[in-house]
């Protein structure tokens, strides 16, 4: 439901400028593993040698590299990565688990989804020699949150439009001032991650649509 909602939104930001103002652009990225933003922004994996093992869903589960000690050519689990690249997808690695989040939004600045977990306190029940007892508990909750992630400098933020609007600030003056008069202002930073991607393209063999 939120990839739909999510897709929604972009046709609304292709349709609320003119054709001129957001450019889409396909990037020709190289399979491998990225750890890396900076890897991703330059197109220079630092594994082309590596493995995916896949979910009983059929999703990506894993990645895994050869072992540097190995002399069997055996392959090892990779934890800490940025992205892995497969037949032109990126997949950024989430943090929590072993997740992956398929991006559609690529350019200079990468929107993603990532998973975290917050801690909150609760109260639990139960009936014990004809009372109920109720007893603190703390309780785990999963939490979708959206991210950018500029793939030159590694800076990553939450996606909304006070850090949006200060990120544009230090990087595109003309972008800035548009949101800073803009109604909607919430609603249309989707329009204006576009925007600002069309501006500003990776180095990276593209066509555009």
């Amino acid at each position: 439901m939120r990839f739909k909602y999510f897709i929604l939104i972009l046709l609304i930001s292709l349709n609320a400028f003119s054709q001129n103002e957001i450019v889409i652009r396909k990037y020709f990225f190289n399979d491998g593993v990225y750890l890396k933003p900076q890897s991703l922004y330059y197109n220079n994996p630092d594994y082309t040698d590596y493995r995916i093992i896949l979910d009983n869903r059929g999703s990506l589960y894993s990645v895994e590299i050869p072992c540097n000690d190995s002399i069997n050519e055996q392959y090892c689990r990779l934890d800490t990565l940025f992205a892995v690249v497969i037949d032109n997808s990126v997949y950024i690695k989430q943090a929590y688990e072993n997740n992956f989040y398929h991006a559609t939004i690529i350019g200079s600045l990468i929107h993603f989804y990532d998973i975290e977990i917050t801690y909150y306190n609760s109260y639990d029940d139960y009936y014990y020699y004809n009372y109920w007892v109720t007893y603190p508990i703390v309780e785990r909750r999963k939490v979708n949150v959206e991210y950018v992630i500029e793939l030159q400098t590694g800076k990553r933020f939450y996606f909304n439009y006070d850090n949006f609007l200060k990120f544009l600030k230090e990087r595109d003056e003309l972008l800035y001032n548009e949101l800073l008069k803009a109604k909607r202002k919430n609603k249309i930073i989707y329009n204006f991650l576009l925007r600002y991607n069309s501006r500003h393209p990776l180095p990276v063999p593209y066509e555009e649509f």
